[in-house]
């Protein structure tokens, strides 16, 4: 090894002497966050959120102390961490970057809130405060920087994920296996699911499942190891469709929308994206199934699902899809001497594919909303058309919040209310107009983008978008065909779409950035 790749490696703290110690140490972290942190509940549902919260931030903080002393005793502090003047370059990545300038407006915004306490603690919200997301950025970069990525930390994470799956299903079926519902409100047994908590974050914590293991799927050779895969991948498709959660239909729908822009640059991509795709409608099929034989003993279906499940030609749609996925492995079969690799024509095609989907989506909601033409779109009318009732009253809390953001300051519309304090904004402004209308108080805006908007303002927003945004660009540049890299991308992908109509808790948001972190593990040069 030439002398500058020493002295590179030392200099980032990376080489084998000074870096195996802390390599360790994230290991066990991670092995923590996405194997154990997902199984561990207390009081039930009584304090699931509370206790998974104080067990993820002793946790992490233990982490960062035991990571700074390991760095001090090592003596590999750098004091020039942004800049290196020698060299006149940036120390850290676009993500990194932009991710410390979240983490900056986040204390800024706590700063200046009228309410310090509950914007550092997030305690009137979902304790997601300042406190919480400092702890979120920090283990990110710390992972990021030194966790080694191997295959075997996504095995374990889908075995502790099949485990909440599986208890899922079980609450479907009104099991209760572990008796978690015991001594709930009966109104309640429906609304929260396996060791997550409310079904929203169930499905969205299945979403990561979900497209990792479909992801992995989709490129194994080795036949063990893609059956494996494969029966992750139907699990998770049952379980988020168990979930009847519709925001669950937005990951499904970003899975199954850009996963050929990453397989049909070959034969073999082409394939396996028909078998999961027909795998699905299968499991659909399966639903209905289920639904008419044991419906006295089921949750009750509604929403997008129930539409699914109630459409006349279901079972001919399977059938189709089953028989194209023959016709494509038997085209493979005669064809498997020829070259696999298709170019990237496909990949290009299924993009305006893709695009055109999304400006005719774009389109309808304009027409529906602004030209009023609701009666071309029947029921799809119900998905389009915003009103207060829309989404389960989403459309009623969005609106009150860009209200309430209105009102605000010019320092507040600057740097936001302070993290975590919607609930502060809607309890001044809407208390009384909430519980006439709807009987419900909102203390989230059930949109990931909006909670930041309006809680620490435009500039958090923006940073936070960034962050996402230059993470999957550097994963993708930057894999070097790695899958794993390639699994955690589309995981986080997912997220970030149903985040459009979900709440970041330390649940499921936790587990989302420490994903994000050993995929950006996987993108360092050493």
């Amino acid at each position: 090894m030439e002398k500058n790749q020493l002295d590179k490696m030392a200099s980032d703290g990376l080489g084998e002497s000074k870096y195996g110690v802390k390599q360790l140490l994230a290991a066990v972290y991670v092995i923590i966050i996405l194997g154990v942190f997902p199984l561990i509940y207390h009081d039930y549902y009584f304090d699931i959120m509370s206790f998974k919260y104080t067990f993820y931030y002793i946790t992490t903080l233990i982490f960062i102390i035991l990571f700074l002393i390991i760095s001090i005793a090592q003596g590999n502090i750098k004091w020039r961490l942004l800049f290196d003047f020698s060299k006149k370059k940036m120390r850290l990545s676009i993500p990194e970057v932009s991710l410390l300038a979240f983490a900056l407006i986040a204390i800024i915004s706590t700063v200046q809130s009228d309410f310090k306490y509950e914007a550092f603690w997030g305690n009137e919200g979902r304790y997601t405060g300042c406190f919480l997301l400092l702890l979120y950025c920090i283990s990110l970069i710390l992972v990021s920087k030194s966790f080694k990525m191997k295959r075997w930390i996504l095995t374990l994470f889908l075995l502790s994920g099949m485990l909440v799956c599986l208890f899922g299903i079980t609450d479907f079926f009104k099991m209760d296996i572990l008796n978690f519902k015991v001594k709930m409100e009966p109104g309640q047994y429906d609304i929260f699911a396996s060791t997550i908590g409310n079904v929203n974050s169930y499905t969205s914590y299945v979403a990561l499942v979900m497209a990792i293991s479909a992801v992995m799927f989709s490129s194994e050779k080795i036949f063990w190891k893609a059956f494996l895969y494969y029966i992750c991948m139907i699990v998770s498709f049952f379980a988020i469709l168990m979930g009847v959660s519709d925001n669950a239909y937005l990951a499904l729908g970003t899975l199954f929308g850009f996963l050929p822009l990453y397989l049909f640059k070959s034969r073999f991509g082409v394939r396996r994206y028909v078998l999961i795709l027909t795998s699905f409608t299968g499991v659909i099929y399966g639903m209905d199934i289920i639904n008419k034989l044991f419906a006295d003993k089921v949750m009750k279906i509604d929403g997008i699902l129930q539409t699914l499940l109630g459409f006349s030609k279901l079972e001919y749609i399977v059938l189709l899809m089953v028989i194209l996925s023959g016709l494509v492995y038997t085209i493979g079969y005669f064809t498997r001497n020829k070259n696999d690799e298709l170019g990237h024509i496909w990949q290009i095609i299924w993009l305006v594919f893709v695009l055109s989907i999304i400006a005719a989506v774009v389109f309808a909601l304009y027409d529906v909303n602004v030209s009023k033409h609701v009666e071309r779109y029947g029921g799809l009318s119900a998905y389009l058309q915003f009103s207060d009732d829309w989404g389960t009253h989403r459309g009623y809390n969005w609106r009150i919040g860009v209200e309430n953001y209105s009102r605000l300051s010019a320092i507040h519309k600057i740097f936001g209310y302070g993290p975590d304090t919607y609930g502060i904004l809607t309890h001044f402004n809407n208390y009384t107009d909430m519980v006439m209308k709807y009987g419900e108080v909102y203390d989230s805006a059930h949109n990931e983008y909006l909670q930041y908007f309006i809680t620490m303002g435009p500039l958090s927003l923006l940073s936070y978008m960034v962050f996402i945004i230059s993470s999957g660009v550097r994963m993708v540049k930057r894999s070097k065909g790695d899958i794993c890299v390639i699994a955690v991308l589309f995981a986080v992908v997912c997220y970030a779409v149903q985040a459009v109509v979900n709440i970041s808790v330390p649940i499921v948001a936790p587990i989302m950035f420490i994903l994000l972190a050993i995929g950006l593990a996987g993108t360092r040069d050493i």
